[in-house]
């Protein structure tokens, strides 16, 4: 045993047998390598690796290692390197790290090295194993892959999302690349995931094999406490580009989402988003295709909910901001473009529309606009709806324009101006001719509407207004 390894030795015994006051002995068996192998059944194969606790062990499936600096300590604390590779950390109990020699890691190699093979072959073994990132795993049962960081205590079983979780195995929960997930029992299963709190997760299907989905739930992020994306039955983008901030956040089946608040539920608002089959040759290279894939897809679902309790189902490119409001849609027929802005407003299969107060309902409507409370437009389009009514007021015409309190329209193209004001006179009315003391006979648009009228009151409630400060007409 060299100086150095002995030194070294003696020292982490000390500080074992001076911090460990047990009834039985301390497990310092010395364990097998070159390294620093203490516990019974530790190994430690090259001379700067690091393996202390009972079945710790650091093991190189392609042979000798030429990346060097592995830690293992814990009670079944493992890494192994598929690769050949180095510079991992694995520390608690059962705690596990595995670099593999996939396609994930040959993809996003970053322009650090080159890979063997291709999409068939049996392994891609990296030109220079030194080149290729390390894991760290911190916390009893945590698993990472190539790339990855997993910190926090895991020692939940049961729901979780849209799946159940044993952090028996953890692995099967947390097995793309480049996924950090700091937090008890939350977990991340995505290449480039993100998780920050405890009780999250972000789900899928993805079981490491050569042609599993990777896609879903790339980039994915989540800074919180019991949130989910949830992809595990979703479509094959889902997931991908979706951040949750907050508590107790939902998403599935869906993209591009945007979730910041407590509560709210985006669902089905999915479209492709063809996230990077490879990084290219920078970390910069990533991101700038990344995001041109998201521009390119136009965010793909691209639904936001900023607030608590909102609700979206079937949408794209949609808003909602505030509190309890619901935007709905169907499959093949999803609300498409519309912001819901305000506390408890309702739409559904609507395209184009914006909604911005409280206890409003708009149904079967495009391009509309409704600023006020207790407002309803059903089946509807063009609608122009600005002041609140005392009780919910139905407006089912097309092309209606009411602006004042209590205001509505009742015929198609009417515009009803002023508090109270009710516009009820369609197109095709005929003027009064003052020189005949009658309607006019004259069929011209002069004398014969071509539109719904403007009303200014309600004649059959005795509003009346005078119009003042007209000026005259400019033309004959």
């Amino acid at each position: 045993m060299s100086k150095r390894k002995l030194i070294l030795s003696v020292l982490i015994n000390g500080v074992l047998l001076s911090s460990l006051y047990v009834a039985g002995a301390v497990d310092v068996a010395p364990g097998s390598g070159n390294g620093v192998a203490i516990g019974t059944g530790s190994s430690a194969p090259k001379a700067e690796n690091v393996a202390i606790g009972k079945g710790a062990g650091i093991s190189y499936s392609n042979g000798a290692s030429t990346a060097t600096g592995d830690v293992a300590i814990g009670n079944g604390a493992g890494i192994n390197n598929y690769a050949s590779q180095g510079g991992s950390i694995a520390i608690g109990k059962n705690a596990k790290v595995e670099n593999m020699a996939g396609g994930g890691e040959a993809s996003f190699a970053l322009g650090q090295t080159t890979y063997s093979g291709g999409l068939l072959s049996p392994a891609r073994i990296p030109a220079d194993p030194t080149k290729v990132v390390g894991s760290v795993a911190i916390g009893d049962n945590t698993f990472a892959r190539t790339g990855s960081t997993m910190i926090g205590s895991h020692n939940y079983k049961g729901d979780l999302g849209d799946t159940t979780v044993d952090s028996a195995s953890t692995r099967k929960d947390a097995l793309n690349v480049y996924a950090t997930t700091i937090g008890a029992n939350s977990f991340s299963n995505g290449a480039f995931t993100t998780s920050t709190g405890v009780y999250n997760i972000i789900s899928s299907d993805y079981n490491g094999g050569r042609f599993a989905n990777y896609t879903k739930n790339f980039g994915a992020t989540i800074n919180g406490t019991l949130n989910s994306i949830e992809s595990k039955t979703g479509s094959y983008y889902s997931g991908v580009a979706n951040s949750i901030v907050g508590t107790a956040n939902r998403t599935f089946n869906s993209n591009g989402s945007l979730v910041f608040g407590a509560g709210n539920e985006i669902t089905n608002s999915v479209t492709s988003i063809s996230a990077p089959s490879s990084g290219g040759n920078s970390a910069k290279e990533l991101s700038e295709k990344l995001r041109s894939a998201v521009k390119n897809s136009n965010g793909g679902g691209s639904t936001m909910a900023f607030g608590s309790g909102n609700k979206a189902d079937y949408t794209l490119r949609s808003a909602l901001m505030g509190v309890n409001n619901t935007l709905t849609g169907s499959q093949g027929k999803e609300s498409t473009n519309t912001m819901l802005t305000g506390f408890h407003n309702t739409a559904d299969k609507v395209s184009n529309t914006t909604v911005i107060g409280s206890e409003n309902t708009v149904t079967n409507s495009k391009n509309s606009l409704v600023m006020g409370d207790n407002r309803e437009v059903k089946d509807a389009n063009h609608a122009v709806l600005i002041g609140s009514t005392d009780s919910k007021t139905t407006t089912s015409v097309n092309n209606a324009v009411a602006v004042g309190h209590n205001t509505n329209v009742t015929v198609e193209g009417g515009v009803a101006l002023g508090s109270e004001s009710k516009s009820t006179v369609a197109a095709g009315s005929v003027g009064y001719d003052p020189s005949t003391k009658a309607q006019s006979t004259n069929t011209d648009s002069t004398w014969k509407a071509t539109k719904s009228a403007v009303s200014v009151g309600d004649v059959n409630n005795n509003i009346t207004r005078q119009i003042t400060s007209l000026r005259v007409r400019l033309h004959p």
